[in-house]
């Protein structure tokens, strides 16, 4: 598994949405990630 390569989110409940980013947690969309839950905004992607 390599976090240049995006898997299919882990979430399993509700609806998926946004781009699929690996946290310590696994693999998560927007929906799932665990910045939504704490209300903190997403961090700005890497233009590299």
């Amino acid at each position: 598994m390599s976090a240049r390569e995006p898997e299919p989110c882990d979430g399993l409940t509700g609806e998926h949405d946004g781009p699929v980013r690996f946290y310590l947690t696994g693999w998560k969309c927007t929906a799932h990630a665990p910045r939504p839950r704490a209300r903190e905004p997403q961090p700005a992607a890497k233009t590299t």
